[in-house]
């Protein structure tokens, strides 16, 4: 865990560490390597209270090379973030998203999703919150 620990960058050497539970929450970090949905054992990931505005994308060749990204992921949080959109290797998650405090959650509330999005509301939580990380 390294929340509220004021990093602007992610911490490359995390992508290599296998661990079930990871939290950035609360920093001031605005890009996330796609090496980290790479991680193995990953269940839970916490990204809250970050100035994220996008998530990688993944070109055909390292979807081909390396499989679906984040596989063994199952509760996400996004919340606080300034997130508007989720990446198409998103489209089928398994896992479940907290996006409260999103500009994604306003565009669902706002009922303003193309027809393409619609299935969004299916694994995105616009309602709940707690707090920004976990407090570790």
């Amino acid at each position: 865990m390294l929340e509220f620990a004021n990093l602007t960058e992610f911490p490359q050497v995390l992508n290599k560490i296998p661990m079930p539970l990871f939290s950035i929450a609360g920093n001031k970090i605005s890009a996330i390597p796609l090496e980290l949905f790479y991680v193995p054992k990953l269940g839970v990931l916490d990204l809250s209270g970050n100035p994220i505005s996008k998530f990688p994308d993944i070109d055909a060749v390292t979807l081909s090379t390396r499989g679906p990204p984040a596989l063994g992921l199952k509760f996400f949080d996004i919340a606080a973030t300034n997130l508007s959109d989720l990446p198409s290797w998103m489209n089928d998650s398994s896992f479940k998203f907290i996006a409260t405090k999103t500009p994604l959650c306003e565009r669902i509330s706002r009922d303003n999703l193309s027809s393409k999005e619609v299935y969004l509301t299916t694994f995105v939580d616009c309602t709940t919150w707690t707090n920004i990380g976990y407090g570790y």
